[in-house]
C-alpha cells in the first residue's frame, strides 16, 4: 500500500510548524513513501491577490512573500543546503516578477487602448 503525505496551508505557515511536521515524520511507525508539502499558508491567496492588486500592493506584497520565504528557510536550514535553497528561491520570484511585470505592461496598454 503507497502511503503519501500532504501538507500545506496552516500545517506549514512558519518554521515551528514545519518542524512538529519532519519530527511526525521521523517518529512514525509507518513511513511514508512520498511527503508533499504545498504553499505556506496564506501563500495561494497572496498570490491570487496579486494578479488584481494595485502597483503598490503588488511591490509590497512580493516583498512581504519573499521575506517570509527566506525567513523560514533561514531558520530550518544552514550551509550548503541554505545557499541552494537561495539561489533556488530567488530564481523563483525572479520569475513570479517577470510574470508580473508582464501584468503590468499588458494592463497599461490595456487602459491606453480603452481611453
Amino acid at each position: 500500500m503507497s502511503v503519501i503525505w500532504k501538507f500545506g496551508g496552516t500545517s506549514v505557515g512558519s518554521a515551528d510548524n514545519i518542524r512538529s511536521i519532519l519530527r511526525l515524520v521521523h517518529t512514525a511507525t509507518m513511513r511514508p513513501q512520498a511527503i508533499v508539502f504545498s504553499a505556506l499558508g496564506g501563500v495561494t491567496d497572496s498570490l491570487t491577490h496579486l494578479t488584481t492588486c494595485s502597483l503598490q500592493e503588488d511591490d509590497a506584497l512580493l516583498v512581504a512573500l519573499k521575506d517570509r520565504h527566506f525567513d523560514i528557510a533561514s531558520t530550518l536550514l544552514n550551509g550548503k543546503t541554505a545557499q541552494e535553497c537561495s539561489v533556488a528561491m530567488l530564481a523563483l520570484f525572479d520569475e513570479l516578477e517577470v510574470s508580473l511585470s508582464q501584468k503590468r505592461s499588458t494592463t497599461s496598454h490595456t487602459a491606453a487602448f480603452s481611453d
